[in-house]
């Protein structure tokens, strides 16, 4: 079964979008497949994962909707789910390894799903990745990882600056709780200086933060983010 994974991707990259339909029988089951998989997560389910993605940004052509349209498939909430949950395999129960390698998998293959399933639908994208980055990365990801694996945290950081550069405004509706997160689990970390890149990218965050969101809303949380600075400064 693995020695077909490179004849998959293949097959996936050169099938037109007139074909989809007639061959979506095999295509949704081997995906499933590997993505269902316990036994190895490097070395089966993330496999799935890359095959899903290059379904997502290769195969489908979002243009070509009289052919083949996937968000009439149904297909959506099975895939999600699966992608959701790989987002929780986080130290301790999974090496912080496997973790980063998991996250750099499934991250831009859930983006993709959000824009191939809601395409011209600005609004419900932005909804669903709003949801992902409140729920995953503020409330369990970077409060479970904090300062106890550096290069973890880091790529989240990076994650939570791509995202806020993505919404741009609407980011507004996460700044309390982007602000908390941060000052709880990294500003006052007494050890924070002992991890300078994790202090510079919290400030990268509330720097992109400040400028992004309106300006009466950064105003109104001004101590907020003086206080994050100041601590910050105060400990180095």
């Amino acid at each position: 079964g693995l020695k077909s994974i490179p004849l998959f991707y293949v097959i996936l990259s050169h099938l037109k979008s007139q074909n989809i339909s007639s061959n979506l029988w095999w295509i949704t089951p081997g995906i499933l497949n590997l993505l269902d998989d316990t036994s190895d997560i490097i070395g089966v389910k993330l496999q799935g994962v890359a095959l899903l993605k290059q379904f997502l940004e290769t195969t489908v052509d979002l243009k070509d909707t009289s052919h083949f349209n996937f968000s009439q498939t149904g297909l959506f909430d099975a895939y999600q789910s699966i992608l959701n949950n790989m987002c929780y395999y986080l130290p301790p129960s999974v090496d912080p390894k496997t973790t980063l390698t998991v996250w750099r998998a499934v991250y831009p293959t859930m983006l993709s799903l959000y824009r191939v399933q809601f395409y011209n639908e600005e609004n419900i994208y932005c909804k669903h990745v709003k949801r992902f980055f409140s729920e995953t990365i503020l409330q369990i990801a970077i409060p479970r990882v904090s300062t106890d694996h550096v290069e973890l945290t880091s790529f989240l950081l990076d994650l939570t600056i791509e995202i806020l550069n993505l919404l741009k405004e609407q980011s507004v509706s996460h700044m309390q709780r982007i602000i908390y997160t941060l000052g709880e689990y990294l500003v006052r970390n007494p050890f924070i200086t002992v991890f300078m890149p994790i202090l510079h990218k919290t400030l990268s965050v509330l720097s992109t933060l400040a400028s992004v969101c309106p300006k009466e809303r950064v105003q109104a949380h001004k101590y907020d983010f003086l206080a994050c600075a100041i601590i910050l400064y105060e400990k180095c």
